[in-house]
């Protein structure tokens, strides 16, 4: 949730101003929802100042497995200068961790632009759909990692979908498990 501002092009809200993370539960089915503002702060409060220094190293063991887990995964921006973050909550997204950085990846060199996006594999891994700059720097790359060891370290699995050379991209990458055990991902071009 930030504040709304209309620009020419891009997203409608002010950029020098800080975002706030919400939560939305449904204790029914999806009757109804409650909304929630979390304790979750914006390493990169505005695009004039940057905090990168606040993300943490990760040298904890998470259960992946455990119900009560959720992962957030997010980003600064979509530039060269940006940085994509992760948080985690031990109680269904009532609170919620500091940042803390991606592990690196061999194969991946280039900057992450994260969106929340995983697939539970065991209490140790989880398969990880995400995005990263392309070879000529703009956004647009999707690919598949395993975070591993409880979220210490990742490895890179796979590109998703071709590279395009021009103004094409693809972001936003989320998958799904069928019950035959095979995973589709969906992804916006």
């Amino acid at each position: 949730v930030g504040d709304y501002a209309k620009v020419e092009k891009g997203h409608h809200f002010v950029r020098e101003n800080p975002w706030y993370v919400y939560t939305s539960r449904s204790t029914d089915n999806g009757q109804t929802w409650t909304h929630q503002k979390t304790n979750i702060v914006d390493p990169a409060p505005s695009q004039k100042e940057r905090c990168p220094e606040i993300i943490k190293e990760f040298d904890g063991n998470m259960d992946f497995t455990d119900p009560d887990l959720v992962l957030f995964f997010n980003m600064s921006g979509a530039k060269d200068f940006d940085y994509s973050w992760w948080n985690y909550s031990t109680d269904r997204g009532k609170t919620w961790s500091d940042p803390y950085h991606f592990p690196k990846m061999d194969g991946v060199d280039l900057h992450l632009n994260m969106r929340t996006a995983y697939i539970v594999l065991n209490k140790d891994e989880i398969l990880l759909f995400g995005s990263c700059q392309k070879s000529t720097g703009r956004e647009g790359n999707i690919f598949c990692a395993k975070m591993k060891d409880g979220g210490k370290t990742m490895e890179f699995l796979s590109w998703i979908g071709p590279e395009y050379s021009d103004n094409g991209f693809n972001i936003m990458a989320q998958a799904l498990r069928r019950e035959d055990g095979t995973i589709v991902c969906f992804l916006r071009s």
